[in-house]
């Protein structure tokens, strides 16, 4: 995770998108997954790519007086490190939950007249309902049989 977030990584290869977004809505965004709101598509989406981690990044320029600054996530689904300058800053203990909010004092973290790195890492929520006692089953949004679940449980 630290390489993501340093500047200059080569991120040439991964999609840039318009956050806050899902995986999926990220996708969509380049055109990916044509009508899948439509009927059941979605349950025709592949699964797997979706079953590991994802990453957002995005460099910024720190202006000179950038000796303080906030970051705020706009909602992080389901579990979330964050890296600035191949620092992680926050780790999965700390950005866990339902599409929460959360700001980073990132005052002391980044130079002035530089370039800086952020680096989202997501993962989905654990969800092992069965058996019934199985407590290691994350609360998180869940979907009724007549809205089928998106194959990215949201994540993002």
């Amino acid at each position: 995770g630290a390489d993501f977030s340093l500047p200059g990584y080569d991120a040439s290869g991964w999609l840039s998108v318009q956050t806050p977004t899902t995986l999926i809505g990220g996708e969509m965004q380049h055109g990916q997954h044509k009508d899948i709101l439509m009927g059941l598509n979605i349950q025709d989406l592949p699964t797997d790519a979706y079953t590991v981690p994802w990453w957002f990044r995005t460099e910024i320029q720190v202006p000179a007086d950038g000796a303080v600054a906030q970051l705020d996530l706009e909602g992080v689904n389901y579990r979330g490190q964050l890296f600035v300058n191949g620092e992680m800053l926050r780790g999965e203990e700390d950005l866990v939950g339902t599409f929460r909010k959360y700001s980073v004092d990132l005052s002391g973290k980044l130079k002035a007249n530089s370039t800086a790195a952020i680096a989202l890492r997501v993962t989905r929520p654990n969800d092992h309902a069965f058996p019934p006692t199985n407590n290691s089953t994350d609360l998180a949004l869940h979907f009724i049989d007549w809205a089928p679940p998106p194959p990215d449980a949201s994540m993002g």
